[in-house]
């Protein structure tokens, strides 16, 4: 699973203050971050979190298909990996356990900003 990830993996270099997707935009895919950090603000601008390397983003939109309901901005200089909708799609298909691990992942995401 991780080889068919990997293989579909698009490179992203961002600037510090650069937009990676604004809330209310559509989730057409998810972020993965390699080095920097990136901080995700709630549409009503509060701070929810601050991301690392290792950590990924935008799972939530493509599990709901719902518009995004943050804002991701770079606060460093930034390498992400894009997985694109269609490609996440195709891997939640083959691969059940990883659609389980992105749901929990966003379930607990969503939990901790609703609290």
């Amino acid at each position: 699973m991780v080889l068919d990830v990997v293989m579909h993996l698009e490179p992203l270099v961002l600037v510090p203050e650069e937009k990676v997707f604004h809330a209310g935009g559509p989730g057409d895919a998810m972020y993965f971050i390699q080095n920097g950090a990136i901080e995700i603000v709630g549409s009503d601008g509060h701070h929810i979190a601050t991301l690392q390397e290792g950590s990924f983003f935008g799972e939530t939109a493509l599990l709901t298909s719902n518009p995004r309901n943050a804002t991701a901005r770079a606060t460093t200089y930034c390498d992400l990996f894009i997985l694109r909708r269609d490609t996440f799609s195709s891997i939640l298909e083959r691969y059940p356990r990883f659609e389980k691990t992105m749901r929990a992942a966003a379930d607990e995401r969503t939990d901790k900003k609703t609290a």
